[in-house]
């Protein structure tokens, strides 16, 4: 799994629980969009940091799945972070597509 799509991935998945998971939608729903918007950014940026630690750190690599191509090196980071800002961006489309009000 790439960087980007695991991002993309994780950016819509996590748009999706918050819109729809029965005891997290109506406390996500009653936080102003600042809020939100903030605790979205944070929660890529755990992910995006859980990635590039679990090919860092020798002893996680029981975690690792097959399709891990993710590796401890200074292309792999900024691969990760360029795909943290596109996670961003799939976060919020994912949000407009799924949870039309």
């Amino acid at each position: 799994m790439t960087p980007d799509t695991l991002s993309a991935l994780a950016a819509a998945l996590l748009s999706l629980a918050l819109a729809y998971v029965p005891e997290l939608a109506p406390r996500w729903r009653a936080l102003p969009g600042d809020h939100k918007r903030l605790l979205l950014a944070l929660a890529l940026a755990l992910i995006t940091a859980g990635s590039f630690g679990l090919a860092c750190v020798a002893q996680l690599a029981v975690f690792r799945p097959s399709s891990f191509v993710i590796t401890c090196t200074q292309p792999d980071l900024n691969g990760l972070l360029s795909a943290f800002v596109l996670a961003l961006v799939a976060n919020q489309g994912a949000y407009v597509l799924a949870v039309r009000r």
